[in-house]
């Protein structure tokens, strides 16, 4: 878990950097953070569950399972035991 945190810090800070000396596309002023996040997160998210429905033997076991959780095996009818 270490290694994919220090890899995603590393990746911030070379976009970062690529902004500073204004290397396109990291330089144009309409792809700021508080913009392309919302995307970025959306696309992510929606590549997991696409990977989730068509292919879960590719995902990580303990992704898998907290995905199993949620989507399949948890009970969303709050009002009947």
């Amino acid at each position: 878990q270490l290694i994919l945190y220090l890899t995603s810090r590393i990746l911030v800070g070379c976009i970062q950097l690529a902004a500073k000396k204004g290397i396109p596309p990291f330089s144009w002023k309409g792809l700021a953070f508080t913009k392309t996040y919302p995307w970025a997160a959306a696309g992510i998210w929606g590549t997991v569950m696409m990977l989730f429905e068509e292919y879960p033997d590719v995902l990580h076991p303990s992704l898998r399972r907290s995905m199993d959780e949620i989507y399949r095996y948890a009970s969303f009818d709050s009002g009947k035991s």
